[in-house]
């Protein structure tokens, strides 16, 4: 065997042993208002894991025409009601 076969053979055993990446889940929440630091309004309808330390608001914006679009942000800050 030569070494690029050895080096192959370990790498596959490996990624086959390493457990598979869970997709993305969003939680919902009750929806409020919030904005970002841009100051674009938003609406927050759940949040959603990154990674282990990192959560991400799960929000829908609307446009000047009226299209509405999801997104994520990181920071936000509720409007005052």
């Amino acid at each position: 065997m030569e070494e690029y076969d050895i080096y192959r053979m370990i790498d596959e055993r490996l990624e086959s042993a390493l457990p598979k990446a869970a997709p993305k889940q969003m939680m919902r929440i009750a929806p409020f208002e919030a904005f970002n630091y841009q100051g674009d309004e938003v609406k927050v309808i759940g949040v959603t894991l990154q990674d282990e330390d990192d959560m991400d608001f799960v929000v829908i914006r609307t446009n000047s025409e009226g299209e509405m679009f999801a997104g994520l942000e990181d920071s936000l800050w509720k409007n005052p009601a």
